[in-house]
């Protein structure tokens, strides 16, 4: 309920009941604010960019004290929109890489562009929102912060507020398009004005509602145009798209045909930038670069800081385009380590690390597994590994001889890379049988042993390349060992689900590493025979996901039973 204290000291736009309180909320005088806003001064400066196809984009910047207003009204408009699942575009958390995923692997991607996106968010539409549920907005105030957001009567490209206005403004489009793509099975996101349709389905089998052809031209269907054009936007023709899983599939410029990957061209391009930075230092390169590439237009800021710190920018921008690189294809993808060791030589800081191979990178996160439990006084080494968010990974029937729960004491575990290091507060906190995976704590790895990243989207495909690395028959000295493979098949069910492998697994390779092409966890070895031997059971390894659910459980029940815990002492006292 709005009360006196939010009248005197409005804390949402709810609250605007007319301009007094505006301003208030806003931090300004009233009379400052309209006279910013009506006066004839220049409240934009205009430049044009180039595009990737060779036409100009026009970015309508404001002055200061009008973009500082528009921040505010961004942040006050942020509290009231919760964005659909669908929508990746200005969301926090959400980026490119997030709208890319869910269209990985399919067997057709169809992309579509909304023309002039911001442009057709016109200053009455964004007055009229503001005045429905939940802003409800008298008209005169409305009408200010519509003026506050727009320029020249629609949104601007490059005011502050434009991203979070144009969601609002395409929420309920979101949610028409995610209905339409749910009742054809099909996949459906949006990225700003980008948006891209997935499907299962052959192409003579693709719903006429979303795509259609026209002879050998695929245009969008009458459905999708209909929805889209009801919304208030207008499709891109000259940007319409069906990509097949036979050509490269991209989404928002991801490749999704088989992973996630980094378009080539970025890659040649990042390459191209270490090159010169490697061979003429990061100030001349600087400038060769922006004056190639930038000519058209350099914002000031970026001027300033060529100007007084010259090889700064560049050197930042390299290191953007790294870090994406990584956010794509994970800190162990070869290609990424590569363009690393050669940023780290430009900088005159070179660290061999990013020289070593993936086996040896993983090398330093596995770990030898000596149950001592056994009775008969004979014991076993199994392999394990350190998990990224979960702790030391390995099979039960590794460590069977402890139960879950306790202080693993009678286990003895040998990382090679610190032989000096003791794990003395082990503890086994999932011990599965049925699905032979166990998870052991301590907070002595959490410190001091490098993880290992998981496959988000792992593929089982048969043919596809994988590694195994372990510790077969281990004796002091040993060094790990690498097994390269491909899968052969799946089978099973549930937590008996298996990946079967073409090479011969061996004794104490059990509950070791399963790497992807890019250095990512897909699995854990499952079993073993010993050298010479044969074995009825076909050489494979356990799903990460296997796993990842049972630690997922695991925390939900430790969750419960705190709660539980909390409960009783509150109803006790």
């Amino acid at each position: 309920m709005f009360t006196l204290e939010d009248h005197i000291n409005p804390t949402r736009l709810e609250h605007c009941s007319d301009l007094h309180i505006l301003s208030r909320l806003l931090g300004v005088r009233r009379d400052y604010l309209l006279k910013l806003l009506y006066s004839e001064n220049r409240l934009y400066y205009h430049f044009d960019i180039s595009k990737k196809n060779g036409d100009k984009r026009t970015i309508h910047a404001p002055i200061e004290p009008l973009k500082n207003l528009q921040r505010k009204i961004k942040v006050e408009l942020e509290k009231y929109y919760i964005p659909r699942g669908s929508t990746h575009g200005f969301v926090k958390k959400r980026n490119i890489i997030t709208n890319a995923t869910p269209h990985l692997r399919k067997r057709h991607v169809f992309n579509i562009d909304l023309a002039d996106f911001f442009g057709t968010i016109t200053f009455g539409r964004v007055q009229r929102v503001l005045q429905s549920s939940p802003f409800n907005m008298p008209y005169n105030v409305a009408t200010v912060v519509a003026q506050i957001c727009c320029h020249e009567g629609a949104l601007p490209q490059g005011a502050p507020t434009s991203p979070i206005v144009s969601n609002i403004i395409a929420f309920k489009l979101d949610n028409q398009l995610l209905k339409l793509a749910q009742k054809y099975r099909c996949t459906y996101t949006r990225y700003a004005d980008d948006i891209s349709f997935s499907f299962r389905q052959q192409r003579n089998k693709l719903p006429e509602a979303i795509v259609s052809f026209n002879g050998d031209k695929v245009i969008p269907g009458a459905k999708l145009t209909d929805v889209i054009s009801k919304n208030g936007f207008k499709i891109n023709s000259s940007k319409t798209r069906l990509q097949s899983k036979q050509n490269r599939q991209a989404v928002t410029n991801i490749t999704v045909n088989e992973k996630l990957n980094v378009n080539r061209r970025f890659l040649r391009r990042t390459s191209s930038m270490l090159n010169a930075a490697l061979r003429y230092g990061f100030p001349k390169a600087e400038s060769v670069h922006f004056e190639h590439f930038h000519s058209d237009y350099i914002p000031p800021r970026h001027s300033k800081k060529m100007h007084e710190e010259p090889g700064l920018l560049f050197r930042q921008k390299l290191r953007g385009r790294l870090n994406f690189i990584r956010e794509v294809r994970g800190k162990s993808c070869p290609v990424w380590r590569k363009l690393m060791y050669m940023y780290t030589v430009a900088t005159e800081e070179p660290n061999e690390d990013y020289n070593l191979s993936i086996d040896a990178i993983t090398a330093r996160s596995t770990v030898v597994i000596w149950d001592l439990s056994n009775s008969c006084g004979e014991t076993f080494s199994g392999s394990g590994f350190m998990l990224k968010g979960a702790g030391l990974v390995t099979n039960q029937h590794v460590v069977k001889g402890i139960i879950s729960g306790r202080e693993a004491t009678e286990l003895q575990i040998d990382w090679l890379e610190k032989k000096c290091l003791n794990f003395l507060d082990a503890r086994i906190v999932i011990a599965d049988g049925c699905a032979d995976v166990a998870l052991i704590t301590s907070s002595i790895a959490d410190r001091h042993m490098e993880p290992l990243d998981i496959e988000p989207y792992p593929d089982y495909s048969v043919g596809r390349a994988v590694k195994l690395i372990g510790y077969p028959d281990y004796r002091e000295g040993d060094t790990f060992s690498v097994t390269d493979t491909v899968i052969v098949r799946e089978y099973g069910q549930a937590d008996s689900r298996r990946i079967e492998v073409r090479e011969q697994i061996f004794h104490g390779m059990s509950g070791g590493v399963v790497l992807n092409e890019d250095g990512r966890v897909i699995g854990i070895v499952s079993n073993g025979i010993k050298y010479g031997t044969t074995s009825q059971l076909p050489s494979s390894f356990i799903p990460i996901s296997t796993l990842t659910a049972k630690v997922t459980n695991f925390r939900k029940v430790k969750i419960e039973q705190l709660l539980s815990i909390f409960a009783s002492s509150i109803n006790s006292t």
